[in-house]
This record gives structure tokens, C-alpha cells and sequence, in this order.
């Protein structure tokens, strides 16, 4: 599945250089993952590969490399 609302930072000067962003809402988190729903998709993703951003209540921003959003089959 896809996941709308999806588009690469090509900003060189910014911690989200060549990541992909995707927005969701946290439905569970530890201290290694976030559980996120991305709409048509879940997924697990690990902390130490993502960058996340809060947004009101539940809202995420989540960035994170190309190779793990093919490997969730966000892409």
C-alpha cells in the first residue's frame, strides 16, 4: 500500500536531507519504536532510524530514509 501526503527533503542544510516525510497518528509507543497509522497502513518503525515531529494530539511527522519506507512498503 501507499501512503498520500508523502514527499522528499532535498534541503541539504536540514536534519531531513534525503529523507521521505510522512504524516500519521501514534497509536503506541516504547522506548525503542513508534507504532504510527499512516491511514490505508500501520507499521512499527524504530526510533533510531526515524526522525519525528509532534503535531496536536496524535499527529505525527515522521521522516525517515527511502530503504525503510520501501522496506514497510510505504513507497
Amino acid at each position: 500500500m501507499r501512503v498520500a501526503a508523502i514527499k522528499r527533503s532535498f534541503a541539504e542544510n536540514t536534519d531531513h536531507a534525503g529523507l521521505w516525510e510522512m504524516r500519521g497518528a501514534l497509536i503506541y509507543e516504547t522506548q525503542a519504536a513508534v507504532f504510527v497509522d499512516f491511514g490505508p497502513c500501520s507499521h512499527w518503525l524504530p526510533k533510531s532510524k526515524i526522525r519525528v515531529e509532534r503535531g496536536k494530539g496524535e499527529a505525527l511527522t515522521v521522516w525517515l530514509p527511502e530503504w525503510l519506507a520501501k522496506e514497510k512498503g510505504l513507497l
